[in-house]
C-alpha cells in the first residue's frame, strides 16, 4: 500500500505518462501501475486530461475621456411611489383608492414618462432658486442628468460608438457653459457645482491623444518650473513678512519722534496737513509784466 501511495502522488497529475506507456507497452504490463489511478483517466489523451481553457472575465470597457467629465456622483433612482410630473397638482387623486393612485404614479410610468417627469422637476426646481433668467443654469442641469443617464447606457452597450460620441459632445457643450458661467458670476457657478456634484476641470489638449516621449519630457519640465515658481513665490512671501515686523517697528519709532517734534514746535497734524498753508509756502509770486508795447527798429 505505500509503494502505491507513493506511485500515485509522484503521477499524480503526469496522466500523459501512463497514457504514453499505454501506447507503448504491452497492456498486461501496464496492469499493475494502471490500478493505481482511477478508472477513465489514463486513457484520455494529454490535451482532454488538462481540461478546457478557461474562460477570461469580460471585462467591460469604460472610456477612459468620461473619467475627467467632472462628474462626482451617478445617477439618483427616481421614487417610484412618486405622482407624475404632470398629475401632481391634481387635487382628487388623494381621494381615490389606492390601485388607482398607482396608476398615476411612476411605478407604472414608460420610459418617456419618465424622462419628463426627472427634467420638469429639475426645471422647476433652478427656476424656483434662481428666479426665470437662469437660463445657463438650466442647461447645465439638463445636460447633466442626460450625461449620466448616456453614462450608464455606454457602460453596459460599450461597444455603442454612436453614443459614445454624443456624449463626448455632450460633456463638452456643458464644460463650455459653465465656462461661461464662471466667467458671468463666480457664485452662481460655485453653487450649482455644489448642488450637482460637479468639478470643472479644463481640458488640456494633450489629453485626447497619447503623448510622445519628447512630450512626456517638455510636461515633466513644465511641472517642475511651476512647483519651483510656487517655492521661489513662498519664500518671498516668508521673506516680505520678516520685512514688515521690522518695518512696523521704524514705523513705530518714527512716528513717536514726528509726535515730540510737534510738541516742542506748538503744531499739529492739521498745520502740517493744510493743503493751503502748504502752496503758500512752496508758491513764488510772479512778477507781473505790464505790456509797454512793441518796439520798433
Amino acid at each position: 500500500m505505500a509503494v502505491h501511495a507513493a506511485f500515485r502522488s509522484f503521477l499524480g497529475g503526469r496522466n500523459h505518462l501512463v497514457w504514453t506507456a499505454s501506447r507503448c507497452l504491452n497492456p498486461q504490463q501496464c496492469l499493475p501501475v494502471v490500478s493505481v489511478f482511477p478508472q477513465k483517466s489514463f486513457l484520455d489523451p494529454p490535451t482532454l486530461s488538462r481540461g478546457y481553457v478557461r474562460k477570461r472575465s469580460s471585462n467591460k470597457k469604460f472610456w477612459g475621456w468620461f473619467v475627467n467629465s467632472g462628474d462626482l456622483a451617478t445617477r439618483e433612482p427616481l421614487d417610484k411611489d412618486a405622482v407624475k410630473y404632470y398629475y401632481k397638482d391634481i387635487a382628487e387623486l388623494k381621494s381615490l383608492s389606492p390601485e388607482v393612485q398607482r396608476i398615476f404614479t411612476l411605478d407604472l410610468a414608460d420610459r418617456k414618462e419618465k424622462k419628463v417627469h426627472e427634467r420638469q422637476e429639475m426645471i422647476d426646481w433652478i427656476f424656483s432658486t434662481l428666479g426665470l433668467e437662469a437660463h445657463l443654469e438650466r442647461k447645465i442641469a439638463l445636460a447633466t442628468i442626460r450625461i449620466r443617464c448616456m453614462k450608464d447606457h455606454v457602460s453596459v452597450f460599450w461597444k455603442d460608438k454612436r453614443s459614445k460620441s454624443d456624449l463626448n459632445e455632450r460633456i463638452a457643450k456643458r464644460r463650455k457653459w459653465l465656462k461661461e458661467l464662471r466667467k458671468l458670476d463666480f457664485e452662481r457657478f460655485i453653487w450649482i457645482c455644489k448642488k450637482l456634484k460637479l468639478r470643472y476641470k479644463r481640458v488640456t489638449p494633450y489629453s485626447y491623444f497619447k503623448l510622445s516621449r519628447r512630450g512626456r519630457r517638455k510636461k515633466k519640465a513644465r511641472k517642475r518650473s511651476f512647483k519651483m515658481k510656487i517655492s521661489k513665490i513662498v519664500s518671498l512671501k516668508e521673506k516680505l513678512a520678516a520685512e514688515k515686523v521690522e518695518f512696523d517697528q521704524h514705523k513705530a519709532e518714527t512716528l513717536k519722534q514726528i509726535q515730540k517734534d510737534l510738541k516742542e514746535l506748538n503744531l499739529t497734524i492739521d498745520d502740517v496737513y493744510d493743503p493751503k498753508n502748504v502752496s503758500k509756502l512752496v508758491r513764488v509770486k510772479k512778477e507781473e509784466k505790464k505790456f509797454v508795447g512793441r518796439v520798433w527798429y
